[in-house]
């Protein structure tokens, strides 16, 4: 039985996390702004121990006054699978949230999704980055520009013994300093997670109306609202360089990927179709994408063989697949916002998202279009399939 037991120091606006377990030992330290209150923070800090944990262990053993409130407590251990030891409190808020949060909090990392989103949901928010040091400065190079709380945090640098942490572990930990602005208003929780990001949104499933928020992922007083899922890649993309303009738009583009990245490359490839020009050449040193690896690269590749032509895409940015899978294929509606899953949004924010939206340019799903995302879909398996075959 793996047993994991965590200690927390805290020094003015530093939270040093130690953990101890079966074999070894490391921490980690979180460094908050200033201007945060301090009245929840052994709260904040408990939930952010968890999220952030190095191991998978049966017992986690909170110290040092760390405490969770009922609700958290009981949702962290079905997530984490694992047994959570510490003071728990009576929860203050409601697990379900039937209308528009009272506050919006935005996790703002200076790319072009978390950009669309200060765009689209306009002034009354609230934004925090995140910045992980080392490599990861060139983000803050951005996002230092813009009012945001920063907080700092080394836990992605590589460790004395030359590991770096497992972040497949829980995806959480990435915004989990959210949970420090939990406090007597209900918080709405927006990340820049797109349409194409997941099997999940990219559905051409028909969604239920609206019926309530809930804090299940991130614990009391958070409730996340997918309404950037609601935007393509293209989508975000073109608001970004909208709201930033030409200039800023590749300092968005510098902080969020390396020069010699594929991501970088296929960015630039996005701006390109917003411009109407053609496909910017792909550096000799990024490799061409392969069908079949990730979801995201996947649908955006089709979308360019659906702009560009299957015979450009495949000499400049994909591998080829057999052009008999392709047809059918219209991407078309990866150009609109998907009002399908605005549908998981309340109606007042929706309907104020949706006339942001047309202030950009984007213009709502016409009839047809959750089935042509449907198409793009199958086409998908198919390829799948058939590069699947040509393996065995």
């Amino acid at each position: 039985m793996v047993n994991l037991e965590v200690r927390l120091n805290i020094s003015g606006s530093k939270f040093e996390f130690l953990y101890d377990f079966d074999g070894g030992g490391i921490s980690h330290v979180l460094s908050i702004p200033q201007n945060l209150d301090g009245t929840r923070l052994n709260l904040a800090a408990a939930k952010i121990a968890v999220m952030a944990r190095p191991i998978r262990s049966h017992n986690i053993y909170l110290r040092d006054n760390m405490e969770l409130d009922a609700f958290t407590h009981d949702a962290l251990e079905k997530s984490t699978n694992s047994k959570i030891h510490c003071r728990v409190v009576s929860s203050k808020s409601d697990y379900n949230y039937k209308t528009k949060p009272q506050q919006t909090l935005v996790a703002f990392s200076g790319g072009f999704d978390s950009v669309s989103a200060v765009a689209l949901l306009g002034g009354d928010i609230k934004l925090f980055s995140v910045d992980f040091l080392g490599w990861f400065k060139r983000e803050r190079n951005f996002f230092d520009k813009f009012n945001t709380d920063i907080f700092e945090w080394n836990i992605r640098q590589r460790r004395v013994d030359g590991t770096l942490y497992d972040e497949s572990l829980d995806y959480r930990f990435l915004i989990s300093p959210c949970t420090f602005y939990v406090n007597d208003f209900t918080t709405g929780l927006v990340t820049g997670t797109i349409l194409e990001a997941s099997s999940y949104q990219y559905t051409d499933k028909l969604r239920n109306n609206f019926s309530s928020y809930n804090s299940g992922v991130y614990g009391e007083g958070i409730y996340p609202i997918p309404i950037i899922s609601s935007l393509s890649e293209f989508c975000t993309a073109k608001v970004a360089r909208l709201f930033l303009g030409e200039d800023k738009i590749y300092e968005s583009l510098e902080s969020l990927a390396f020069q010699n990245s594929f991501k970088y490359y296929r960015k630039k490839c996005l701006l390109a179709a917003i411009e109407g020009a053609p496909l910017p050449d792909r550096p000799a040193n990024i490799p061409k994408h392969v069908f079949g690896n990730y979801l995201t690269d996947d649908i955006i590749a089709l979308y360019f063989i659906w702009k560009y032509g299957s015979n450009a895409v495949f000499d400049n940015y994909c591998e080829v697949v057999e052009k008999d899978l392709l047809l059918g294929l219209d991407m078309s509606f990866f150009e609109r916002v998907n009002d399908n899953n605005l549908r998981q949004v309340d109606p007042v924010m929706r309907s104020e998202f949706l006339r942001m939206c047309l202030r950009y340019d984007i213009d709502i799903y016409r009839d047809g279009d959750l089935e042509l995302l449907g198409k793009s879909i199958s086409i998908r398996h198919a390829i799948e399939k058939q590069l699947t075959k040509l393996q065995q």
